[in-house]
C-alpha cells in the first residue's frame, strides 16, 4: 500500500514537472513608449513587443508579453512571476537574473529646460530632477544625495513635471525622452542641448526565480541566431521607421 502511494506521488510530480516545462514563456517589458504601449486599436505594440515576437519565432516557442510599470517589472522578475525581459544590467542583479545576451546600446542623458545648459557633472548638482521609479541612470546620479530626485511613474509624467516647471531636469534614454516629448506636442528645441551621461548595453535577461525552466543555452542560441538573421534586419528597419532615435550611437543627438 505504501509503495502504491509513493508511486502515485512520484507520477503526479512527473506530470506536474512535464506540465510546467510546457508552460508558455512570459516576458515582461516596461509600459512605456516606444518599448511597449497600447495603440488606438487596444493592441499591445512597441519595439520590445516586436523583439519578443521575433525571438519567439527563432525559438520555436510562444512568448507571452506583459507590459507593466518599471517598478512592478523588477518585482515580477525577482519573484519569478515572469521569465524574460530586456534591461540595462545593474549591480546586484546576478542574484535574481541571468544575463543571456546583449541586444542594443542606448545613450543615457539628462535634458533640462531651455536656458539651463549643462556643461559638466557639477552643473547637475542641486537640480530638481524627475526620475522614473525603478529605473537607473547607470551613473553617479543614482548615488548622489546632492540632487533632489522626484519619483514619477513614467517619462510622460516626468516631462509633464518639467513642462509645469516643477522640475528642472529629466534623465533617460533618447527613445523614451523623444516619445514623451512628442506626447506633449513639444520638440527638442524646447530644451537645452542634452547632456550625455553614458552609452549602456541592453541585455536579454532570464529570471532565476522563474518556474519556467528553459535552458539558458537554448535561449542564448535563439537570441544570437535572431541577431544574425533577416528577422533582425527587418526589425531594425521597422523600428527605425517609427522611432529613428533608437539606434543612435554615442550622443548622436537630434
Amino acid at each position: 500500500m505504501k509503495f502504491v502511494l509513493i508511486l502515485q506521488i512520484f507520477l503526479i510530480s512527473l506530470s506536474s514537472l512535464a506540465q510546467a516545462s510546457h508552460e508558455t514563456l512570459k516576458a515582461v517589458i516596461p509600459l512605456e513608449k516606444p518599448w511597449g504601449y497600447v495603440d488606438e486599436k487596444g493592441q499591445l505594440v512597441g519595439v520590445v513587443v516586436d523583439y519578443f515576437d521575433a525571438l519567439s519565432k527563432e525559438l520555436g516557442e510562444p512568448i507571452e508579453v506583459h507590459a507593466v510599470p518599471e517598478k512592478r517589472l523588477k518585482y515580477g522578475l525577482e519573484k519569478g512571476l515572469y521569465d524574460l525581459s530586456v534591461m540595462f544590467w545593474q549591480e546586484g542583479m546576478e542574484n535574481v537574473l541571468t544575463p543571456v545576451t546583449p541586444t542594443v546600446r542606448l545613450d543615457k542623458m539628462v535634458i533640462t529646460r531651455k536656458g539651463l545648459v549643462l556643461q559638466s557633472d557639477k552643473d547637475i548638482l542641486g537640480l530638481k530632477m524627475a526620475v522614473v521609479r525603478g529605473s537607473s541612470s547607470g551613473s553617479w546620479i543614482d548615488r548622489s544625495n546632492k540632487i533632489e530626485k522626484i519619483g514619477t511613474a513614467n517619462y510622460t509624467e516626468a516631462l509633464w513635471l518639467m513642462k509645469q516647471e516643477r522640475v528642472e531636469a529629466v534623465v533617460g534614454t533618447l527613445p523614451v525622452l523623444d516619445a514623451a516629448i512628442q506626447h506633449h506636442k513639444m520638440s527638442w528645441d524646447d530644451f537645452s542641448k542634452p547632456y550625455f551621461l553614458n552609452c549602456r548595453v541592453v541585455w536579454l535577461v532570464a529570471s532565476k526565480k522563474s518556474g519556467q525552466r528553459i535552458h539558458i543555452s537554448t535561449l542564448t542560441k535563439a537570441a544570437k541566431g535572431l541577431s544574425q538573421s533577416n528577422r533582425w534586419e527587418a526589425l531594425k528597419v521597422k523600428t527605425s521607421g517609427k522611432f529613428p532615435l533608437l539606434f543612435s550611437d554615442h550622443n548622436h543627438l537630434p
